[in-house]
């Protein structure tokens, strides 16, 4: 089985640092919400500038 270089650092940090596991899981975890939480906001941001429709796709500028 072949990691990925974020999971052969995680291996390699919890064998060195176990210790630190809990602060590294809800580091990663923290990260995860606040990219779904600016990805959001940037949609949110992008339909009601008119940019984007209710599915997601951009729209046409007028020429």
């Amino acid at each position: 089985m072949r990691f990925s270089p974020t999971q052969q650092y995680q291996v390699f940090f919890f064998d060195v640092r176990p210790d630190d596991k809990k602060t590294h899981e809800w580091l990663t975890i923290s990260a995860n919400n606040l990219d779904r939480l600016l990805s959001s906001t940037l949609l949110q941001l992008a339909r009601l500038e008119g940019f984007i429709d209710e599915d997601n796709n951009i729209k046409k500028r007028p020429e």
